[in-house]
């Protein structure tokens, strides 16, 4: 992942990143501010408390999601709220949508991979699937870590080639967000 700062702006784009996911997000025309989380609160998703397995084919939805959801109800520490997912490492972790809150850092370990649950168990299938990661009118966010985000494309893309359809899901939405980071 590179580097990308993202600001309230009514300015929407569309971005492909090199490894074949799109993601969309409303980028900023001033200078954008860090988002202010507190990164002494850490979920770690693999703990007992939520039983995230990075085996690969366990579903982790829940999961995460508590996490994120235990992480954004953090407490303040030196005036900052909220906390960090850790997705560690090794592991891959499949997952289906995910919607993320105010002060929270999902943050994807070296050799941690977020694969979104394949098209056929995707839910909402190629109808009508919700994306994969969401914020909208939320602020304080960041996907952060030098891990990976897997979308599995290829069957998604060959769907889309030969059913007119088909809906594809973005992999990260992020709608009306401010003080969002994107940093590896």
């Amino acid at each position: 992942m590179k580097t990308s700062l993202c600001q309230r702006s009514s300015w929407t784009y569309l971005l492909a990143v090199s490894s074949g996911f799109i993601f969309q997000a409303n980028l900023a025309h001033a200078l954008p501010t860090l988002p202010a989380i507190n990164t002494n609160n850490v979920m770690v998703a693999t703990d007992a408390a939520y039983g995230a397995v990075g085996n690969g084919s366990f579903i982790n939805t829940t999961a995460i999601q508590n996490a994120i959801n235990d992480a954004a109800m953090g407490g303040q520490v030196n005036g900052l709220s909220g906390g960090t997912v850790k997705l560690s490492s090794p592991g891959i972790y499949l997952c289906g949508p995910l919607n993320l809150s105010n002060y929270v850092n999902l943050q994807i370990d070296a050799g941690a991979i977020l694969r979104m649950l394949p098209m056929n168990q995707y839910p909402g299938g190629d109808a009508s699937p919700p994306n994969f990661i969401t914020a909208v009118n939320l602020h304080d966010l960041a996907i952060t870590g030098s891990g990976a985000m897997d979308g599995q494309g290829l069957p998604w893309w060959k769907d889309d080639e030969t059913n007119a359809a088909a809906i594809r899901p973005l992999m990260v939405n992020f709608g009306s967000c401010s003080r969002v980071l994107f940093q590896d």
